[in-house]
């Protein structure tokens, strides 16, 4: 999604879209990283995450994409190659 140039979706669509994920996640224990450009998109992502914690699904939201190699116990190397595949 790194080619992503604009979305519009209201707060109850997130919270929508959230409660889905979670109530349908039926997977082992996940996580995923999302990374805020702005402090909208940060309160719009950490609404989504706070939802879906619900289910087996460990979200973390922040501005610093680097913060992720630790927290997904990868490599910046395999950070930067997913984020341009």
């Amino acid at each position: 999604m790194s080619e992503l140039s604009g979305i519009s979706l209201t707060v109850q669509q997130i919270h929508s879209i959230a409660e889905r994920r979670a109530r349908e996640y039926s997977g082992p224990p996940v996580r995923s990283a999302m990374c805020a450009q702005n402090s909208l998109i940060f309160g719009m992502m950490r609404i989504y995450a706070a939802v879906v914690c619900r289910a087996p699904i460990e979200e973390s939201v922040s501005y610093d994409i680097s913060a992720y190699t630790k927290w997904l116990s990868i490599s910046e190397a395999q950070l930067k190659q997913w984020i341009s595949a």
